[in-house]
């Protein structure tokens, strides 16, 4: 398995870019993005997603796919700056999502109740939160990020 030392012996990481440049060649940056969008690094003959260098490289552990999954916060596969990246599991990548181009008009988890009333609907670490009575389909999204955001496991994207 690669280990922190080797990954430094032979590329260099900016954390504030994300950008990985090779170390004793005159390649540049490494990487090519791979079909799913995501950018990879191939090192001794093996491929690794840039988001899991990164990792290794600031804090000496290659998260291993699919118990550790490093999430893009910003929906950017490409974007590997130290701060656009987090490790997280199934369930929070997964709600980390944009807004489907199809979906309601009133936002992800947001509905419309038979009095007219608006309610929102959405779960975290196998836990279920609701809430209704809110006038308005903007006031029910409003409220839904604000707890979002007080549970801790999703980013502002999220139903946006």
């Amino acid at each position: 398995m690669l280990t922190q030392e080797q990954l430094k012996q032979r590329l260099h990481y900016n954390p504030d870019t994300g950008v990985f440049t090779w170390i004793d060649t005159k390649r540049g940056q490494a990487g090519t993005v791979n079909t799913s969008g995501y950018l990879v690094i191939e090192i001794n003959y093996k491929k690794y997603k840039a988001s899991q260098l990164a990792h290794l490289y600031m804090t000496d552990y290659l998260p291993q796919y699919p118990k550790d999954i490093m999430d893009h916060i910003s929906g950017d596969n490409t974007d590997n700056r130290w701060s656009n990246l987090r490790m997280v599991d199934s369930t929070a990548n997964n709600q980390n999502v944009a807004k489907r181009k199809d979906a309601s008009t009133h936002g992800t988890g947001i509905r419309l109740l038979p009095s007219g009333k608006f309610s929102y609907s959405f779960s975290s670490n196998k836990v279920r939160y609701t809430q209704g009575s809110f006038n308005t389909a903007e006031e029910a999204m409003t409220a839904k990020l604000s707890k979002m955001t007080d549970v801790g496991s999703f980013t502002p994207r999220h139903g946006m």
